[in-house]
């Protein structure tokens, strides 16, 4: 194994863990239909979720549960991706690196995003 591999390799695990740790302050991931354990609810504008976007043509987690004005900051860590809701003006342009920060709606409901690159790579935003 190379060390360009290994660097590779430990650089993705330290993005996931950075999902991880943030995902346990509160607000957790769950599917648009409501379920899912745990967390959630209190924050308010303040409270950030982290979404790793990519390796690959996948958004993790693809669907999370935030309070409405939360902001939700996603980390490009590889591949040319983006992200942009269907109904509303949030996108974040094409980019293979850094992070995106944007501040969900004050409205209940899901919003639904997806990388328009990648047909199927799609996530949704539950705000309640």
């Amino acid at each position: 194994m190379g060390r360009s591999f290994v660097r590779q390799r430990a650089g993705w695990v330290a993005a996931a863990l950075t999902v991880a740790v943030v995902g346990c302050g509160g607000d957790s991931p769950t599917s648009p239909g409501g379920g899912g354990g745990g967390g959630g609810g209190g924050g308010g504008p303040t409270v950030t979720t982290s979404v790793a976007v990519g390796p690959g043509n996948s958004f993790s987690p693809a669907d999370i549960r935030v309070s409405p004005g939360a902001t939700v900051t996603w980390t490009f860590a590889g591949g040319l991706h983006n992200v942009t809701f269907s109904s509303l003006s949030i996108s974040s342009g094409d980019r293979s690196s850094g992070t995106f920060p944007a501040t969900m709606p004050t409205t209940p409901s899901t919003y639904i995003y997806s990388c328009t690159l990648h047909p199927g790579m799609n996530g949704s935003v539950l705000v309640q």
